[in-house]
């Protein structure tokens, strides 16, 4: 299979460190800062209003389905399913109920040519998942199942890919396990190892649902490497966000699936890391609800009225 350069899209020496020490055991907290910090969120009644990404990239294209080379390692595993919509991928990980667990090796994918750099040049993605963690979770389900970690829909509302918690044989959400990830991005000019020239405005939408095991599987994403303090919000927002180590958590107790509320933004360079936590969940990655405009609102409970999208940077 084609590894070209799939090895130097892994963690930079920040997220290896900062996937090697995430927590002292699963209730802990990340002793050292993000580059970012102290981060501090801004309330924005539309995207518009903030700085635009540089680097364009469609978030529909982005899907484990469309990749040009992907690598699996260790525990992980790429499958495809028709759980919950046909044509679906999920990335996996082994499923253990009865204790808490880290899973070894890595998932790599490239897209190649998938987006423009500020300069109009093409430019290659590389994500790669590592740090997967499981929570113990007594009645969660069968142990011949596998955890999901990050999950791709083709089509309709959910096309895209979006870091996920649940099992892979059944749909009742009170049998996942928390789950914890370190996830990677990398853009480079395409067919070399030359960093992105423009800023990317790295959007995530549906941060909304708690968990029912810990706390500290809210949903949830850690800011790591690589993002600006300024993180941009609905007024509103349902989120809370830890200012000294990036955490950026849900809060409702009551998820709306399609609300402003449960959305952020942050700018970005030409790499960045996150980790990402939840049980029974999903977050939209490289998404917003502005790039679906009033259409959206309307259909998907969003309940905010919004020009179209402005396809010059999605």
């Amino acid at each position: 299979m084609d590894r070209r350069d799939l090895v130097k899209a892994g963690l930079g020496v920040a997220g290896v460190l900062a996937g090697l020490g995430l927590m002292t055991g699963f209730g802990g907290v990340t002793p050292a800062m993000a580059a970012g910090a102290p981060y501090r969120f801004v309330e924005v009644d539309s995207l518009d209003d903030v700085e635009h990404s540089g680097i364009h990239l469609n978030r529909c294209d982005v899907m484990l389905q469309t990749a040009d080379c992907t690598m699996a390692t260790g525990d992980f595993r790429l499958e495809e399913t028709d759980q919950w919509q046909r044509g679906s991928m999920a990335v996996t990980v082994p499923y253990d109920p009865g204790a808490d667990r880290s899973w070894s090796g890595t998932f790599e994918a490239r897209w190649d040519g998938i987006s423009l750099d500020v300069d109009g040049a093409p430019l290659d993605l590389y994500i790669t998942v590592t740090g997967a963690r499981t929570l113990g979770y007594v009645g969660s389900g069968a142990s011949d199942t596998r955890t999901i970690v990050m999950f791709s829909y083709p089509g309709e509302w959910n096309q895209g890919l979006w870091c996920k918690s649940n099992v892979t044989n059944g749909t009742d959400d009170t049998w996942s396990l928390p789950v914890a990830v370190i996830v990677d991005v990398r853009f480079t000019r395409a067919g070399t190892d030359e960093p992105a020239l423009g800023r990317y405005r790295f959007d995530l939408r549906d941060v909304d649902t708690l968990s029912n095991a810990s706390d500290d599987f809210d949903e949830s994403v850690r800011l790591i490497d690589g993002f600006d303090s300024e993180i941009w919000v609905y007024p509103g927002t349902t989120i809370e966000l830890d200012a000294g180590n990036g955490w950026c958590r849900a809060t409702a107790p009551t998820p709306t699936d399609q609300s402003p509320t449960e959305e952020m933004s942050v700018m970005t360079g030409a790499s960045f890391s996150i980790e990402w936590r939840g049980q029974a969940c999903e977050t939209a990655l490289f998404d917003s609800l502005d790039d679906w405009g009033a259409a959206a609102a309307a259909s998907y409970g969003a309940r905010v009225d919004k020009g179209a999208a402005n396809g010059g940077w999605l």
